[in-house]
């Protein structure tokens, strides 16, 4: 995973990756802090290398030791414009959304008048000015 880490402000990263994909090796694994490649790609926002991984199988649910899931280190890297995005491309490979993570993503959404994510939000259920469902979130709380 250092490795990884030292050469992802290269751009040595996607190809990395590419070799060890190539070579069967575990997607999944983690280091010293927990960080598996799709942590380190989320970080750097590298959206080519998430495709990679992604579509090898790399979890996207899985959280460091500080309890972070790949999606929150996008996010918190503002790695969330477009629909090719690190956060994007994680939501939509199924990472789990939070009441805080859908927060901080609406309010990145109304800043940048993005729609991607009022709309993957919909997919998964969650609607904006619903109250009431312990499973839905309201608009109004990401932006109290």
């Amino acid at each position: 995973m250092a490795i990884l880490k030292n050469s992802c402000k290269s751009i040595r990263f996607l190809t990395l990756i590419s070799e060890l994909v190539e070579r069967g090796a575990s997607l999944n694994v983690y280091d010293y802090q927990g960080w598996t490649p799709l942590h380190v790609a989320s970080y750097i926002g590298q959206s080519d290398a998430i495709k990679v991984l992604l579509r090898n199988g790399a979890l996207v649910d899985v959280r460091d030791n500080e309890a972070r899931l790949p999606l929150d280190i996008a996010i918190v890297h503002s790695h969330v414009d477009g629909d090719d995005s690190a956060a994007a491309l994680l939501l939509k490979h199924g990472s789990p959304l939070t009441e805080d993570l859908w927060h901080k993503l609406l309010i990145f959404s109304l800043d940048k008048d993005l729609v991607i994510y009022p709309r993957l939000a919909y997919e998964k259920g969650i609607y904006l000015h619903n109250v009431d469902d312990e499973t839905k979130f309201s608009f109004h709380n990401a932006v109290w």
